[in-house]
Order: structure tokens, then C-alpha cells, then sequence
């Protein structure tokens, strides 16, 4: 089985959703017994809502797609992979109410943030000088917003390379203006980046180019 995608095939869930025990009882009996381990694993009940519409997300659209049996291995820096179809990859993240999944033929991460206060502190750690001098010159009711795009944009490209945060944030640089790319060590990175939201949420995919 081959796969081909025009652009990244997202899908997004709400977890208030879950508000509905009936729903969350009917998913929960539909995943694997593995995603109810890791779920069931989870001490708080957001935690756990996220972890099983994510884990929901990646087996319904795996269904979608057609692929019958499958199983999920794990790089060295703990990645998830497809071992049996090289071809097709995913990625998946939560925050706040929402849970996302991508899909793609080539490597693919995403992230997704919501919308929060944003410390000088967090600045210094993950941003390099010019993404704070530009971050810095935004109004206080922008720059939320405006840093959730910087940094869905540095986690998803991370996501993308397998090696999370053994990457360090500040040899990333994402430039907004005048249109979004990305450099990594300086150098232009070969990646492709598209931004979504939803309400209070900031989602960007990261794709090979």
C-alpha cells in the first residue's frame, strides 16, 4: 500500500465533547487495548480526555485510509513510526481542548497550543535575540498569539526531525514577517509550514519539503 497526499491530511477533536460519558465510554471501547493502557495510566480526567481523542484521531484515521493491521514502533528519541508502512507518517499533539492528528507520505510533525500569558523568563529560554526583539515590540494583547505562532512553528518542526527537545530551541529560528520560514542553525530549513486555528488554538504542520 503507497500513499500520496496533496497537503497534510489534519484532523482535530474536542475533548468537551467527552462531557458525554456515553461518548467517551463508546470511544474508549473502540481504541486499542494500548491506548487504554496509556490512558487509564493518566492521573487527571483532561489528561486522560486528550490522550484517548489523540489516540481516537490516529486509529480512525488510519481506517480511513484503509490500513488494516499496523504496528507503531519507536525511534530513539521516542517518535512514533508506522513499522510496517514506510510511506505513511503521522504525528500528534494536544493542548487545552484540543487533541490533532496529521497524516502525510512524508515526514510530518504538528503542534497545537492555546493561547496563554507569555513570560519574559520563557523568552530568554526559547527564543533567539531577533525572535525576542520582534516578540518584544508586540503589543501585550498580541503577543500571545504572536508567540504561539513562533513556537507551534519550532515544536512541530522538531516533531518533524524525531528528536524533540533534544534539539535546542534557540538554534531555530522562525521568522513571521514578511512571510513564515523557518532556519535552523541559520540556515534555511527544507521544511513547509501551514498554520491553522481554532478558537483560542494555534496549530502549525511541519512537512518535509
Amino acid at each position: 500500500m503507497r500513499f500520496c497526499f496533496e497537503k497534510p491530511k489534519l484532523s482535530f477533536f474536542d475533548v468537551r465533547a467527552f462531557e458525554n460519558q456515553t461518548l467517551y465510554d463508546r470511544i474508549y471501547g473502540e481504541i486499542s487495548a494500548q491506548r487504554r493502557q496509556k490512558v487509564d495510566s493518566l492521573r487527571y480526567q483532561k489528561d486522560q480526555w486528550l490522550s484517548l481523542a489523540a489516540g481516537y484521531l490516529l486509529e480512525q484515521g488510519l481506517k480511513d485510509l484503509g490500513v488494516g493491521a499496523y504496528e507503531i514502533e519507536y525511534g530513539q528519541f521516542g517518535k512514533p513510526y508506522l513499522q510496517n508502512i514506510p510511506d505513511l507518517h503521522f504525528s500528534l499533539s494536544h493542548s487545552g481542548h484540543y487533541a490533532v492528528c496529521v497524516f502525510d507520505h512524508r515526514p510530518v510533525g504538528v503542534d497545537i497550543e492555546q493561547l496563554r500569558p507569555v513570560s519574559g523568563a520563557l523568552l530568554q529560554k526559547v527564543c533567539t535575540e531577533r525572535e525576542r526583539r520582534f516578540l518584544n515590540a508586540q503589543s501585550s494583547e498580541k503577543l500571545p498569539e504572536i508567540f504561539c505562532r513562533l513556537w507551534t512553528a519550532k515544536e512541530s518542526f522538531m516533531k518533524l526531525e524525531g528528536r524533540g527537545l533534544q534539539i535546542i530551541p534557540k538554534t531555530i529560528e522562525v521568522q513571521l514577517e514578511p512571510s513564515l520560514r523557518l532556519l535552523c542553525n541559520q540556515q534555511p530549513a527544507d521544511v513547509s509550514l501551514e498554520e491553522y486555528t481554532v478558537e483560542d488554538h494555534h496549530i502549525t504542520v511541519a512537512t518535509r519539503t
